[in-house]
């Protein structure tokens, strides 16, 4: 959304301009990391005609980094490099069994379901996390036949980050939440998955505010059997190819380095926005 809507403003302002798209279609998270019962992509289609029948330019499947860098396109005459490459890359929990064939994080398992790789499929779904993405997810595992989906969250329910509707539409399609219970780590047979285990937690809360300690509650672990994790605990943009290659400067964050008021990078011309600039945020 970010980088479309740049192009179509800078085009309106009489600029030539040129997309660079990792992806074979333009549309970004909206149109890879959203299902379709909730975002039609002739939607999506629609949306940027209208950007391109300005005369805005677009390369696809070319990622920055990998097939060109920052230098390359000021060495072919750009005057600026708008930078709205997204959060690609989804975070993974650390836990024991984690290279268990059967684990994926969120992000994996929706773009899926708008390319030609193999869609995951399974029996008995479990996904961790609380935000629309794993709502997503939770509502995606039961469209390709799964026979129970269970969403697990170490917080208390009224700290699911999802929309209220969200989680509603979830439980009435028949997705089971277990909220204050952790994950612990994944069990499995011949580097295949076959469970996880759990423990259940309470919550210490802070009088400074904030999110509360989770803090376990002993001798209440218990396994759950499962053959797919999905994991939707957080994005991130994936910028070491792209640091390396322009040395670009990033935040302890992991989001590109930007000026608050210009959005001017470390690099002079080239600018930042979107989720790479503030992280991940609603569309």
């Amino acid at each position: 959304p970010s980088g479309l809507s740049a192009a179509y403003y800078l085009r309106r302002l009489g600029h030539d301009v040129e997309i660079y798209e990792m992806m074979p279609k333009l549309g970004g998270m909206p149109r890879y990391g959203i299902p379709e019962y909730r975002l039609p992509e002739d939607h999506i289609d629609w949306d940027i005609g209208g950007v391109l029948e300005l005369g805005v330019k677009a390369h696809t499947g070319v990622a920055l980094g990998r097939d060109f860098t920052i230098q390359f396109l000021k060495n072919n005459g750009f005057d600026a490099v708008y930078l709205a490459i997204g959060n690609w890359h989804g975070r993974l929990l650390p836990l024991e069994g984690k290279e268990l064939k059967g684990i994926y994080s969120g992000i994996d398992y929706l773009r899926r379901f708008h390319t030609d790789e193999e869609v995951i499929t399974g029996k008995r779904f479990i996904i961790i996390g609380a935000g629309n993405v794993a709502m997503d997810c939770a509502r995606s595992a039961l469209r390709t036949g799964a026979e129970s989906v269970l969403l697990l969250f170490r917080f208390s329910r009224d700290l699911m980050e999802a929309n209220a509707h969200e989680i509603a539409d979830a439980e009435k399609e028949g997705v089971v939440m277990r909220c204050l219970v952790s994950p612990l780590r994944f069990l499995g047979e011949d580097g295949t998955l076959t469970g996880i285990e759990i423990q259940e937690v309470e919550l210490r809360h802070s009088p400074d505010g904030g999110f509360p300690d989770v803090i376990p509650i002993e001798e209440t672990e218990e396994v759950v059997e499962c053959d797919v994790v999905i994991q939707a605990v957080g994005q991130a943009s994936d910028l070491d190819d792209i640091v390396a290659a322009d040395d670009l400067a990033r935040t302890r964050y992991g989001t590109i380095e930007a000026d608050e008021d210009t959005l001017e990078t470390s690099i002079p011309g080239v600018f930042a926005g979107g989720d790479c600039y503030t992280g991940p945020r609603l569309l």
